[in-house]
């Protein structure tokens, strides 16, 4: 542990540590509805093979796959290769003595960083046994130049003419540990001029900037703007936008609280609080006006404005009856919403700073969710939804237990049948279960098991509560997977995120006999787990231990290969391991409250030799723009982007996977696609547009099925299509009798930056 010096300064600021560790549009006219229908092929397949590759290669880092001979009596010797369209190589591995029943990891340790973006790559892998070649294939890989992670810290978002730009910026690996190498760096202002360059910074211990000799200084009049910090390190580019005004600190802020949500027939209820940066409360008004947070004619005109004391501990609370709501009518007897915008004056200085919110309105109290565990369900398993009953701010329902029934009614669709004779009416048979009549459980849900019907096409779950005059109501579609042989694998846990270190227990059922099942996690598009686990009785359980390597997600593959027309039947699942973030930092301060002049000693723990980056500004800073610091959060979304297993969504429903609910006390279930190749691969579907979900190539001469898109389903989703999405931003209006902000009037002389510093730790 080692003390940082002491430093004279006023009370009330905010202490920030940082620290570093060693859409198209389609039309098809005249589409004749046809039924789809999912058949074994008759295809043979070998099925000696399958391979699990990332889709994506960076310079620089490991490139690992996953080898899973399935079947061959001798051992197999695998060559794999990085190889460019003319077939030069750039990485190469030679593994031998591969056997059947023993996947393995076959590892290039470090990519060649003279991969670059203008050449197209692929994978090679060839296997050979006995002097024959087994297997021979390739496949396109995906170069994304992201080898390291690059953050840029400021003391502050927003500096005045004259002040000084103090800046750190931090190089990692995926892992976390320090790059090394050089960097160039340039400050442009907002007319691309460049106002100052850095060349051949050197990065040490990860860090540019140590004892602050990454800075700049502000003359009295530079262009007011948004400026640049870009960052080159090793061709990869990084930039961070600061602002440069003429502004004065606020001296306090103001909250508008308004109640979580409103019903029709509800008085509002609003506090406002008007608070200095040190705390006390302000003593002065505040005006509250009230209005849509947008306009239709003489919408305008339908405004509420009440003015109030503040009471001494700078709060205001107002009540606008439903009444006054309704005489000019901001109360809508089917919800909407309503927004509110406070203004609060000084009493001493007449200073004024506004606050707003904003509130919706329902029609009823509570309502009904039902989460589903995955997009798709596997046609014979059990498919486990929560369903929930909550008020509109999703906190657990007053309802008495003996009123809580919900009535569920569950319909199965099944595939078309032909035509009977002479008729051209294709038959739909459907399966509607009888309704059932649940209680939910003390807290409002219930975890409701649908027993699912073999070879259906879909499910749709209808749930019900409250009387038939005015029921709360809600329903759930789900697509069925899809499988040439109806077979099916489920992997389900209890536990939906752990920390580093922790083992979690994965269950594993199938709808068909097989002897073994194999098992692998990919991370940050890289393989660190593998092996095979037996089944028995169509059940298996897989225990493995999760490391900081996992964080912040790991995706799970499931999968087997049917003995007899060698299908591959897959599943996956995510989870989210908490323990990116290994060195574990503290600080202390000492005292917390004090008087100008005073000295205050903060004390860190640390790792040794880690280097420490203390960074402290006032509070009133914040109130003006923030986004200058490094967040865990930042942190992690970075690392998160090294993983090729993420989603990239499309429009259009069936293939739409929305971020998973978990139910109460149903596990997590895996990850839902339309068939085996969805969950495994991206799919190329029009042009450059995809769907992906594990991220991963597969090489195999098994039967990997891919269910065809039924042409009436494209047409119907692409007319409905979006093509031009735009997003509207509130904005006030100054014009008529629309609402103007008030300019404020604050103090011109504060000291912002208090602590910008960095030590080593040697013990």
């Amino acid at each position: 542990m080692k003390q940082a010096p002491a430093f004279n300064m006023l009370p009330n600021i905010n202490l920030l540590l940082f620290y570093a560790i060693a859409l198209f549009p389609l039309s098809i006219n005249n589409v004749v509805s046809q039924s789809t229908t999912t058949t074994v092929s008759s295809t043979l397949y070998r099925g000696t093979y399958l391979i699990v590759a990332p889709k994506t290669v960076r310079p620089g880092l490991p490139y690992a796959i996953s080898v899973n001979i399935l079947q061959n009596a001798a051992p197999v010797t695998l060559t794999m290769k990085i190889v460019d369209s003319d077939n030069k190589s750039y990485a190469q591995k030679v593994q031998e003595d591969l056997k059947a029943g023993s996947p393995v990891t076959v590892k290039i340790d470090k990519v060649p960083n003279t991969l670059s973006s203008g050449v197209s790559y692929n994978l090679y892998v060839k296997g050979e046994s006995s002097g024959n070649t087994l297997f021979e294939q390739s496949n396109y890989l995906y170069f994304n130049d992201k080898s390291f992670s690059t953050f840029i810290q400021t003391d502050k978002a927003i500096y005045k003419p004259g002040s000084t730009i103090h800046i750190r910026i931090v190089a990692v690996y995926p892992d976390l540990k320090p790059y090394k190498g050089a960097a160039n760096i340039k400050i442009t202002d907002p007319n691309r001029n460049v106002v100052q360059q850095f060349s051949n910074a050197t990065i040490d211990k990860g860090v540019i900037g140590k004892k602050d000799s990454l800075s700049l200084s502000l003359v009295e009049e530079p262009p007011l703007g948004d400026w640049t910090i870009s960052c080159d390190i090793d061709g990869t580019k990084t930039e961070k936008q600061f602002t440069v005004d003429k502004y004065v600190l606020p001296k306090f802020d103001v909250t508008v609280k308004p109640p979580p949500y409103l019903i029709t027939t509800d008085d509002l209820m609003v506090t406002v609080s008007s608070k200095y940066t040190y705390g006390k409360g302000v003593e002065g008004s505040a005006t509250l006006y009230i209005q849509r947070p947008y306009y239709f004619g003489d919408d305008r005109q339908r405004m509420i404005t009440r003015t109030q004391d503040l009471d001494k501990n700078g709060d205001s609370i107002f009540k606008i009856t439903n009444s006054a709501l309704n005489e000019v009518q901001l109360m809508d007897p089917y919800g909407g919403s309503l927004k509110m915008v406070a203004t609060v004056t000084e009493k001493l200085t007449g200073t004024q700073r506004n606050g707003t919110a904003d509130v919706t309105i329902y029609r009823q109290k509570y309502k009904l969710t039902v989460s589903k565990p995955s997009e798709t369900y596997l046609p014979g398993l059990d498919y486990a939804v929560s369903i929930a009953l909550t008020t509109q701010d999703d906190k657990p329902s007053s309802v008495p237990n003996d009123k809580t029934i919900v009535n569920i009614t569950t319909t199965y669709t099944f595939p078309y049948a032909p035509p009977p004779p002479n008729t051209t009416n294709w038959v739909s048979i459907r399966e509607r279960v009888d309704n059932l009549l649940l209680p939910l459980n003390n807290d409002g849900t219930l975890t409701y098991v649908a027993k699912t019907s073999p070879g259906s096409n879909n499910l749709r779950l209808d749930v019900r509560y409250g009387p038939e005059s005015d029921p709360i109501t809600t329903s759930l579609y789900v697509d069925a997977s899809k499988s040439p042989s109806q077979s099916y694998l489920q992997v389900t846990t209890d536990k939906t995120s752990v920390k580093a270190g922790e083992t979690v227990t994965f269950n594993i059922n199938t709808t068909f006999d097989l002897p073994t099942l194999t098992v692998q996690v990919m991370t940050r598009g890289y393989m660190v787990f593998i092996k095979n686990v037996n089944v028995k009785n169509r059940a298996a359980q897989v225990k493995i231990p999760t490391t900081a390597e996992m964080a912040p997600k790991a995706r799970l593959i499931v999968y087997g290969v049917r003995p007899d027309n060698k299908e591959i039947v897959v599943s996956a699942m995510d989870l989210k391991v908490d323990g990116l973030l290994q060195n574990k930092v503290s600080i202390s301060v000492d005292p917390t409250r004090t008087e100008p002049g005073k000295n205050v000693t903060f004390t860190i723990n640390a790792s040794p030799t880690s280097y420490i980056g203390l960074l402290s500004v006032d509070q009133s800073v914040l109130l003006l723009k923030s986004g200058n610091d490094i967040t865990k959060s930042q942190v992690e979304s970075d690392i998160a982007q090294y993983d090729t297993t993420g989603y990239s969504g499309r429009w259009w429903g069936p293939f739409n996977r929305q971020k998973r609910m978990i139910c109460w006390g149903c596990g997590w279930w895996g990850i839902g696609g339309k068939d085996a190749a969805t969950i495994f691969e991206k799919i190329l579907l029009f042009q450059d547009f995809y769907v992906e979900n594990s991220g991963v190539i597969v090489m195999t001469d098994a039967y990997l099925y891919r269910e065809p898109i039924p042409i009436e389903e494209i047409a119907l989703q692409s007319q409905e299509s979006p093509s031009i999405i735009a997003l509207a931003a509130n904005r006030v209006d100054n014009g008529g009798d629309g609402l103007t902000m008030a300019s404020s009037r604050i103090r011109t002389k504060f000291p912002e930056l208090w602590i910008w510093m960095d030590d080593l730790l040697n013990k």
